[in-house]
């Protein structure tokens, strides 16, 4: 889907196909707009987010019960 559609991602997710977030989730401020259930994971990306904000990312989808990759 598209980066900002959200809607897809949960229409995908409830096909019972797990879903990353990739495009649509590049920094930590991201994550909390994905909403539940789309996408079940999170792909951060250092060469895109730079270290510490992927590190950011990466905690802040953890506490939002999501995997990363």
């Amino acid at each position: 889907v598209k980066k900002h559609d959200l809607a897809g991602l949960r229409e995908v997710a409830a096909a019972g196909i797990s879903v990353a977030a990739d495009e649509s989730a590049v920094v930590s401020a991201d994550v909390p707009l994905l909403g539940l259930g789309a996408p079940h994971a999170v792909n951060v990306k250092i060469m895109k987010a730079g270290v510490v904000e992927a590190w950011d990312l990466a905690i802040t989808a953890r506490a939002h019960g999501l995997r990363t990759m």
